[in-house]
């Protein structure tokens, strides 16, 4: 894996996973790769433990470095830079790749995207973060995948009571610094937004904005604590979350408060989201302020259906039915190794 951050998305996804195969027999180890990944860290092993079980939870294994890698029956890439560590890496048995995103789409056309790209075409097995990365890797590189879905923390992510019933508020998950999330876009949908409806209230989560290119008022709340974003959450009437590539899991764990989402159409989204559980418009300004505007105006018995609706769905999932998928998979990958070998 890349080096450890803090509140890294990709990393508490990774090692949620991990978790989920330590409880089924797996002995994990980790592999930290500095190649290509950002400024190169020389952290001693013991003090990565300590911060990935600061920052990510339990984990029961050892961490390694690149130059000391343990021989291993099956070894997962889980980004483009840490394939090419893994392609070259001959003590192992098996070659899979836990892939989150397309990653080739984080960058403009050119090298980067063009060595991610031609990870895809190693030779692993992948196992994709839902179905649509598994179908575009297999059908158009040929890889062997097998997907898992998502779901979330049902300890942190609840409905909580609106404490302002009378204020309409408005969600938006925005990253500028995550190209993908489409920042310019949501900005230009508030703006229209605010003009058509001045007293909905936007809440900004997910990172920092360039407050002079921001045009109607707006409350970021910075940091909050995981504890209290259930809380937050369920003060918000919508939410207003987009991806240009895979979805995170945030629309799940708004819908588990009672907060109806509104996000793009295509099929990397909608393999998780559809108008039975989502409002879904097309990825342009107007047609995204059109649909936010038409969920926030619902009268509240039609509102009603589509909190039900969305906190019937997030119920619906559950993280210990994909542990057992990928385990699944990876245990009758194991056997036919070891009967390849016998």
């Amino acid at each position: 894996m890349p080096p450890p951050a803090p509140e890294s998305g990709g990393h508490i996804n990774i090692f949620r996973f991990i978790r989920g195969l330590e409880s089924r027999g797996f002995d994990c180890r980790v592999i930290v790769s500095n190649d290509g990944i950002g400024n190169p860290i020389n952290t001693p092993t013991n003090q990565l433990f300590d911060q990935i079980n600061k920052w990510y939870g339990s984990f029961n294994g050892n961490v390694y470095y690149r130059a000391d890698m343990p021989p291993a029956t099956i070894t997962m890439a889980t980004g483009w830079q840490t394939a090419y560590t893994v392609k070259q890496f001959r003590s192992t048995a098996h070659k899979g790749y836990f892939v989150q995103d397309f990653e080739p789409s984080f960058y403009p056309a050119g090298a980067e995207s063009s060595f991610a790209e031609e990870t895809y075409k190693f030779g692993f097995t992948g196992y994709t973060a839902g179905s649509w990365l598994a179908n575009l890797l297999r059908s158009k590189y040929g890889m062997r995948t097998f997907p898992v879905s998502f779901s979330y923390d049902k300890k942190l992510y609840y409905r909580r009571p609106c404490e302002k019933p009378d204020v309409v508020h408005l969600l938006c998950y925005v990253r500028p610094v995550t190209v993908r999330r489409g920042w310019e876009l949501i900005n230009l949908t508030l703006e229209l937004i605010h003009k058509r409806n001045p007293d909905i209230k936007f809440i900004l989560v997910g990172g920092e904005v360039d407050r002079s290119n921001v045009n109607y008022p707006a409350f970021n709340p910075g940091s909050v604590g995981l504890s209290e974003l259930g809380k937050l959450y369920s003060q918000c009437r919508a939410a207003l979350i987009l991806s240009c590539t895979n979805l995170s899991l945030l629309p799940l764990e708004v819908m588990s408060c009672g907060v109806p989402v509104i996000s793009n159409k295509g099929e990397n989204v909608e393999w998780l989201l559809n108008e039975e559980n989502s409002t879904l418009a097309h990825l342009n300004p107007q047609a995204m302020a059109d649909a936010v505007l038409e969920v926030l105006s619902l009268p509240d018995e039609e509102h009603s259906k589509l909190v039900n609706k969305s906190i019937a769905y997030a119920k619906s999932t559950n993280w210990d039915k994909q542990f057992d998928r990928l385990s699944k998979v990876l245990t009758e990958q194991t056997k036919v190794l070891q009967s390849e070998a016998a």
